[in-house]
Formats: C-alpha cells, sequence, structure tokens
C-alpha cells in the first residue's frame, strides 16, 4: 500500500513539475535553461543542470521498479535494507510518505509565488524582481527544499543501501547548486539579498 501512495505521489510530483513547465512554455516562457548564462556558472554547476530532466526521470523509474518489486533489484538489495524489523518499517514508510506529501504541498506554494518566474538553470537574460513573500518568507530555496524532503521520504521508504547513496549524493549536489545561485543572485540584486539572506534561512 505504501509502495502505491509514494508512486502516486511520484506521478503527482511530476505532473506539477512538467505540467507547470508545458503551461509557462505555451505562454512563450523558457523554463528550462540549463544552457544559458554558462558564464556565471561553474563547471559542476552546468553539469548538474544538464543531468537534472535526464535524473528526475531514470530516478522515477527506479522507484517504480522498487515499488512492483522488481525481482532483479529485490534480489540484490533486499539483504542489505538497513531497517528489517516490520514494525519500525512501517514507522519509517508513513514518515517517508509524509515527507512526500509536505514536499509537494511546498513544491506547489513555490511554484504560485514564483508565478511566471520558475526556472531550471540560472536565467541571465530575463530576471525579475526577487520574490520573498510566501512560502518565500520561511526559506530561501523552497523548490530545492520540497526535493530535498522527496528524496528523503523516498529512502524512508525504501530504507536500503542504493537510495541512501542516491539520497545523499542528491542533498550534496543540490547544495553546490544552491551555492552557485546564491552567488548570482548576490551579484544581480546586491543589497536587497543580502538582507533577505538576514531574514530568512537557506533551507527553513
Amino acid at each position: 500500500m505504501h509502495n502505491f501512495l509514494l508512486i502516486l505521489n511520484l506521478i503527482l510530483f511530476y505532473l506539477i513539475f512538467f505540467g507547470r513547465t508545458f503551461l509557462l512554455a505555451r505562454q512563450g516562457v523558457k523554463v528550462i535553461v540549463v544552457d544559458e548564462g554558462l558564464k556565471y556558472k561553474s563547471k559542476v554547476q552546468a553539469i548538474l543542470e544538464k543531468l537534472a530532466i535526464p535524473f528526475l526521470i531514470i530516478y522515477g523509474a527506479v522507484i517504480f521498479l522498487f515499488s512492483i518489486e522488481f525481482k532483479i533489484i529485490s534480489i540484490n538489495f533486499i539483504n542489505l535494507s538497513i531497517i528489517n524489523f516490520y514494525s519500525i518499517y512501517r514507522i519509517f514508510s508513513i514518515t517517508g510518505l509524509t515527507f512526500t506529501y509536505l514536499a509537494i504541498i511546498i513544491f506547489v506554494l513555490a511554484l504560485y509565488y514564483f508565478d511566471n518566474s520558475w526556472r531550471v538553470g540560472i536565467d541571465n537574460q530575463n530576471q525579475g524582481e526577487l520574490i520573498t513573500n510566501g512560502i518565500f518568507k520561511f526559506s530561501r530555496n523552497p523548490v530545492f527544499l520540497s526535493m530535498n524532503l522527496f528524496f528523503i521520504g523516498v529512502f524512508l521508504v525504501f530504507p536500503n543501501i542504493l537510495f541512501l547513496l542516491v539520497t545523499i549524493a542528491l542533498l550534496v549536489a543540490i547544495h553546490r547548486i544552491i551555492l552557485n545561485e546564491e552567488k548570482h543572485l548576490l551579484k544581480h540584486y546586491g543589497e536587497d539579498y543580502i538582507k533577505y539572506q538576514k531574514q530568512t534561512n537557506r533551507y527553513f
């Protein structure tokens, strides 16, 4: 049951992500800007941004395979599970699902307050006003926060070595992206962003 609910949450998350991207594209807004503003990015930042969309697709496929107990993966990793006790695993699963629900809520709120300013990557050509209201009062990076919560939630539902390593790698990668984006935002918004940094934490 928990696996089924996780798949539904994953589908919902992707529908929101790609659905919003499609709607903005119909309005003439380019959301995926990973190839733009390269001179403002480090090489690591550029690589991570290029891999983002392909990774989301592969990550979703892996979660689906685990959810239907794909035999090859199950044989390889079932004995590596960190949590083997059913009662504890149930608590982990419920907590993980809760994290994914929370992630979706935060993601929707972030997209709402972003309005037409949402981008995947650094868009140096179309810089809007600094957004500090709504969910952005509580987190400077609500989209990345929602992704972190979702990734952690998936690990709690599938507490094995594979998802542990993937989750750690993702959290580190996202943090690197945030640090690079902050440098860009400081250059563009100056004192306004410094003031915002003092008022609102990076994650929550």
